[in-house]
């Protein structure tokens, strides 16, 4: 981050997707759903991880569940582009849950009725421990299993989590540490002061379906400071919001804007593809006084938003595991590698494309043997990026 005074931090507002009041959310007592939520077990074998030493160590993981929650009602959704865990592990007394829904929202339906979530590493235990579930991952004990290079961002990602949420051996006791979940009146201080200078439109915009929940509290947050404030969503559209029902969107927002994702590519339709985007864009009608609110995840899509409206009021919101592993050049990612690399493709777009088409600069770079390693980000700080950045903690 540069020196600009421009930053704040705050808790998820998580409390307001639950509910309309500021009152902390009290958790029903007597929830019965455990989780453990999967993975995707290609990324790992094709990183040169032993199969069958995963699937075993994964296997205890679901006996140290069973033994700490007897009796309770045991779910294992799988990672949605996973075929292979799901088939392999011991799912005795685990119930296999498939639908679509994504896993912040798969909480969000089943709020008061979830005891506790696990997983390997997933980001969804992040999510959840910033919901108040008590929420665990097992990827310490995967040590001699797993590569520096898989576990390093993990403790990149989880760096500021509480001692609670790692399980480090199979012979402890599972212990409470869920938060108690409550509303931040500074962000809802900062809300009313952008709303108090803009009168426009607000425009919500987000990539990765991880946040769907989040979307959902900043729209009922802002409803509950000015009701009558038009909110529309716009979304670079990741292949997993196909899981999610358009009609799902309506109680919370006033229109949904659905953009094609555009990845790094040198081919000719694909780059035509990326042009005509940011053409439409560009041409999209926001007025000086609408306001742009980005989870900032560096899509086309929010880059060509910023870029196309820098009158506008810009703010950026950030989890503090993704600040940390993209942006923080002392993290041990940056510190123990010198081999960063561009792909041909993403090199073309920080040198050429994107100064072409008046964007800003993005950086997304490949490391490790694996190849399936990389950091993805803006060139410059996020906080020159937007006039305002909130750093979102799951602890706070």
């Amino acid at each position: 981050m540069s020196k600009n005074n421009n930053i704040i931090d705050s808790s998820f507002p998580y409390g307001w997707a639950f509910q309309d009041s500021d009152m902390p959310l009290t958790r029903n007592s007597t929830a019965k759903k455990v989780i453990f939520f999967g993975n995707d077990m290609a990324t790992f074998t094709n990183m040169g991880v032993d199969a069958n030493s995963y699937i075993n160590k994964c296997n205890e993981c679901l006996d140290y569940i069973r033994r700490e929650f007897s009796g309770h009602d045991l779910i294992y959704k799988p990672h949605p582009a996973d075929k292979d865990e799901r088939a392999a592990l011991n799912l005795q007394d685990f119930k296999l849950v498939e639908d679509d829904t994504n896993a912040e929202l798969f909480l969000f339906n089943n709020h008061n009725e979830v005891r506790a979530v696990f997983s390997l590493g997933s980001a969804a235990c992040y999510s959840a421990y910033a919901m108040a579930f008590n929420s665990y991952v097992f990827y310490k004990l995967f040590n001699n299993i797993l590569s520096d290079e898989l576990v390093r961002p993990l403790d990149e990602f989880y760096h500021d989590m509480p001692e609670s949420f790692f399980v480090r051996s199979f012979s402890n006791d599972v212990s409470d540490n869920a938060r108690v979940l409550k509303n931040d009146d500074g962000l809802k201080l900062l809300f009313n002061e952008i709303l108090d200078k803009n009168s426009g439109k607000i425009w919500l915009v987000a990539f990765t379906v991880e946040y769907v929940v989040l979307l959902i509290a900043l729209a009922k947050m802002i409803k509950n400071v000015d009701p009558n404030r038009s909110i529309g969503l716009i979304v670079s559209k990741h292949r997993y919001w196909d899981s999610l029902n358009s009609n799902f969107f309506k109680k919370y927002f006033d229109n949904v804007l659905v953009w094609p994702r555009i990845n790094y590519s040198l081919r000719p339709t694909k780059l035509l593809q990326a042009v005509r985007l940011a053409y439409k864009i560009r041409k999209f009608k926001i007025s000086q006084e609408d306001i742009i609110i980005s989870i900032a995840q560096n899509s086309f899509v929010e880059n060509c938003l910023n870029s196309y409206n820098k009158k506008n009021t810009r703010i950026g919101l950030i989890s503090g595991k993704d600040l940390n592993l993209f942006y923080n050049n002392q993290n041990s990612i940056y510190q123990n590698n010198n081999n960063f690399r561009f792909s041909k493709a993403s090199w073309f777009y920080n040198r050429i494309f994107e100064p072409i088409l008046g964007l800003n600069r993005t950086t997304f770079m490949f490391y490790g043997l694996g190849g399936g390693s990389f950091i993805t980000r803006y060139q410059k700080p996020l906080n020159e990026i937007f006039d305002k950045v909130v750093v979102l903690k799951a602890g706070e």
